[in-house]
């Protein structure tokens, strides 16, 4: 019976998988059970039972995740080939104590171990949080495999889990005093990272008198003014009469809102002695839009009207204008700042 050649080799494999001993390390003097060495790619265990193994590729891993590599022998010492249930613990001692943190390769995710090496990389299952790290000056690394209790003694990590720890930046530790002067730029910051909830109470929102322009703040605009004085004979009756080169076109290519205002001084001036009402009009697209009045005669009056209006995509043109109710003479003025203007500014689809 003992001679006969075995013909289930996945059987007798994980038969006599259940029968190692998986608490000893490898190599371990004087040990006749079985061995096992565990080196990580990043740290290494800090006793003389570790073997060497090669540096990661890269230092940009998270602290979610360690790269682990290991040597899974029997008791002879021969390498074995299986897939092996193991649960990986953290703990703060060498000895005693809960584990800060466990992960479970069992079942589905159990551990490929080929010619007696295997690789997992520990957090994948379950994230080792970061504060583990940064809340603990020492680690140790406990291992079971099989259904075998844990096995002793647990391994010391390294200096490495921590440098790891210290590329991260801790909450607060960057301050106005530590940042360059314009280090900080537009194309840095992630759009509606920077919101009024996150600034100070000192920052204000609101600009200073004449701060903004159009031309400050790039938006299409235009404008037209008088460059010659100009006198408008009126026939009264609320007839009205354009002012002769007081007009200007712009195009949309959307639907938009768009501010319209005029600027400037005018005068009229009768002969009527009952109604002496007269009115400038800041007319788009033929409809009188902004009036400014006068009900005095022969005495200057502002052109101050703005309204801000919606206007379709397409050509449009802005006109000034001039009526009255009696027969009479409007005078537009065209010299420095009372100098007679229409102004137009698109803001932004409706």
């Amino acid at each position: 019976m003992e001679s006969q050649p075995v013909t289930k080799p996945r059987f007798s494999l994980l038969k006599s998988l259940s029968q190692v001993d998986w608490r000893t390390w490898l190599p371990s003097r004087g040990n006749a059970i079985f061995t096992f060495v565990v080196i990580l790619t990043l740290f290494w265990a800090q006793s003389a039972n570790a073997l060497p193994w090669q540096q990661p590729a890269s230092a940009t891993t998270s602290t979610g995740t360690w790269p682990y590599q290991g040597r899974l022998a029997d008791s002879a010492g021969t390498p074995i080939t299986n897939t092996v249930p193991m649960v990986f613990r953290l703990y703060s001692a060498a000895t005693d104590g809960v584990p800060l943190w466990e992960e479970n390769w069992t079942g589905p995710n159990s551990v490929q171990v080929s010619d007696g090496l295997f690789n997992v990389m520990l957090g994948s299952l379950n994230s080792i949080p970061q504060s583990l790290v940064s809340s603990n000056g020492s680690l140790w690394l406990g291992i079971t495999a099989g259904t075998d209790n844990e096995m002793t003694p647990r391994i010391q990590l390294g200096s490495v889990p921590f440098a790891v720890q210290a590329l991260t930046v801790p909450d607060g530790s960057i301050s106005t005093v530590k940042l360059e002067n314009l280090a900080i730029t537009t194309e840095k910051l992630a759009n509606e990272s920077v919101t009024r909830v996150k600034l100070g109470a000192d920052i204000s929102f609101v600009p200073p008198d004449g701060s903004v322009s159009p031309e400050k703040i790039n938006l299409p605009n235009g404008n037209v003014c008088l460059q010659s004085q100009q006198a408008v004979s009126l026939s009264g009756g609320y007839a009205t009469l354009p002012v002769p080169t007081l007009s200007t076109t712009f195009t949309l290519e959307k639907t938009s809102q768009v501010l319209v205002w005029s600027v400037g001084l005018a005068n009229f001036q009768t002969t009527g002695t009952l109604n002496k009402e007269a009115s400038f009009h800041l007319i788009v697209d033929n409809i009188s839009t902004v009036q400014s009045f006068s009900t005095t005669n022969n005495e200057w009056f502002n052109l101050n009207g703005q309204r801000l209006i919606t206007l379709p995509a397409g050509e449009h043109t802005i006109k000034g204008a001039v009526s009255s109710q009696q027969p009479g003479l409007m005078t537009l003025q065209d010299e420095n700042s009372y100098q007679t203007c229409l102004y137009y500014l698109v803001l932004q689809s409706p």
